[in-house]
């Protein structure tokens, strides 16, 4: 009887420890977890730029600053370029442009005003929307200083082709042709019997 009783309080005192170590075990692990929550906590928050999902996805802020790309060219040697352009008389200068209707004289004369102000030696015109006997009374009331070509169509509006050639240059235009208001061209021999042949066609 007495072994038993020893043995039954060993087991006790056994059962005893076990629980206190496993009680100090959680305790442990509490603070731990503590510690880990309170060290997170003060961390400050920084920006993750190691992820390539989020950083590709963000677009580049441009810089305002005075370092920004500019071409060599200032206004200033596009404007002498120009210039120099303009007045090169060893340049032929060819423009064109659709008038939209050739019938109103203030149109008429700013036309002829930008062919002067950029020296164009020769201009075409489309949807002039002139018939043959509008080109005839057109052709008498413009400025001399140049010649014109014109192809009428039978309808009146959506045709209607012309050429505008200073007289320095038509000099030398030895053929031209016109079809129903939807194309004119003309035949020029230039200097040593250098060929040219300029279309202006409206489809």
């Amino acid at each position: 009887m007495i072994v038993q009783q020893i043995d039954t309080t060993v087991r006790c005192d056994n059962g005893s420890n076990n629980n206190n170590d496993n009680n100090n075990k959680n305790k442990n692990n509490n603070k731990n977890t503590k510690k880990r929550i309170s060290h997170q906590e003060e961390r400050p928050p920084t920006n993750d730029t190691s992820n390539p999902s989020t950083s590709s996805n963000k677009k580049p802020k441009l810089r305002s600053s005075n370092n920004t790309f500019k071409d060599d060219t200032n206004d200033a040697h596009l404007y002498d370029y120009t210039y120099s352009l303009i007045h090169n008389e060893d340049i032929l200068k060819i423009g064109t442009h659709n008038v939209q209707s050739f019938h109103n004289k203030v149109k008429q004369q700013q036309i002829l005003n930008t062919i002067d102000t950029l020296n164009i030696d020769i201009f075409g015109i489309s949807e002039t929307n002139l018939t043959d006997k509008h080109v005839k009374h057109v052709a008498r009331s413009l400025d001399k200083s140049y010649d014109y070509f014109f192809s009428a169509g039978e309808r009146r509006l959506g045709c209607g082709v012309g050429i505008i050639i200073n007289k320095s240059i038509s000099q030398h235009v030895f053929n031209s042709f016109g079809y129903k208001g939807r194309f004119v061209y003309i035949d020029l021999q230039m200097k040593n019997k250098t060929k040219l042949r300029i279309f202006q066609i409206y489809l």
